[in-house]
């Protein structure tokens, strides 16, 4: 069983309690907290830069790995015999909205590169030698499996991580680091609460849950762009309540050469502001 923590939901009303409760003895921790697994390379580089946010914004949490540094690749799952294999709008959207990620110069991908990993701790403006998250070099979406196996639970909780762990054999994927898994229940279920999140295990896997109901590109573009800055340790308000998607809300849609997508804004501490361009 893998320790994980929820970081992010669509809705704040979803508590860490109320995650503990949907996910059994899997006990999430706080937005941005690190667990004893995955401690900070240098506590002396944390300590080296005190919070200089004035108003609004996200700092960096000290985290040696808080977010992705590689082009990132996105796989679907849909769990659950129940979908009969066919995943309706949620998979033509999904596909298209990740399809078109990182093509035509489209510029909501931009907003992400301003964020850096492995700063010191209250870091807000990233310096220029600091790896910044890339803007997609390759196709961001790698695939969709249909996990016909085994029918979903009326609520799904520990076996979303389960599910992780099956599309990523059933993908051969061999690079979690920069893999993301949004697992799709179908209609009749309760996943994850019936909330939309995002979490890292302990092992590496970065989970996205996307029950009925919260699987919408605008619920899928916000917490893809939280894993993005937010693995383990990374970019969140200062008292680590909330993310870069979180601070924003939907701001109308995003012209892809795939096709037109509402999306969320996300956090620029560079803008101070809700933007949907970088």
């Amino acid at each position: 069983m893998n320790l994980f923590r929820i970081r992010s939901t669509r809705r704040h009303c979803f508590t860490a309690a109320a995650a503990a409760t949907v996910l059994g003895a899997l006990a999430p921790a706080a937005i941005g907290a690190s667990p004893a697994s995955a401690a900070p390379a240098s506590a002396a580089r944390a300590s080296a830069a005190a919070a200089t946010c004035s108003g609004t914004c996200v700092q960096y949490n000290g985290g040696a790995q808080g977010v992705i540094t590689q082009s990132p690749k996105v796989y679907l799952v849909f769990y659950g015999s129940q979908w009969g294999g066919q995943g309706g709008s949620a998979q033509s959207n999904a596909q298209g909205f990740f399809s078109g990620l990182g093509k035509g110069s489209e510029r909501w991908s931009r907003i992400l590169t301003q964020y850096c990993n492995a700063v010191a701790t209250g870091t807000v403006t990233c310096p220029s030698s600091a790896v910044h998250i890339p803007y997609p070099s390759s196709t961001v979406y790698a695939g969709t499996w249909f996990d016909s196996s085994v029918a979903a639970p009326p609520q799904p909780g520990n076996d979303l991580i389960t599910e992780a762990h099956k599309a990523a054999s059933h993908f051969g994927v061999t690079n979690l680091a920069r893999s993301m898994f949004i697992i799709f229940s179908p209609p009749g279920t309760s996943a994850g609460g019936g909330f939309a999140w995002h979490t890292t295990t302990s092992d590496g896997y970065n989970v996205i849950n996307a029950p009925i109901n919260e699987n919408n590109t605008i619920v899928l573009s916000h917490e893809y762009a939280e894993t993005m800055t937010d693995v383990n340790a990374g970019w969140t308000t200062p008292d680590h309540t909330a993310e870069i998607g979180d601070l924003c809300g939907p701001d109308g849609n995003l012209n892809l050469t795939t096709g037109s997508f509402p999306v969320t804004s996300l956090w620029s501490n560079a803008a101070h502001a809700c933007v949907v361009s970088g």
